[in-house]
């Protein structure tokens, strides 16, 4: 299958901010 570039990169770019977000709660909680 293939994705368009621009679909790819937003998912991409959604789970980059997903792990971020996660990452910044563990330091709060650290």
């Amino acid at each position: 299958m293939v994705y368009p570039l621009d679909q790819a990169a937003a998912a991409i770019a959604s789970l980059e901010n997903r792990t971020a977000k996660g990452k910044v709660v563990l330091r709060v909680r650290d």
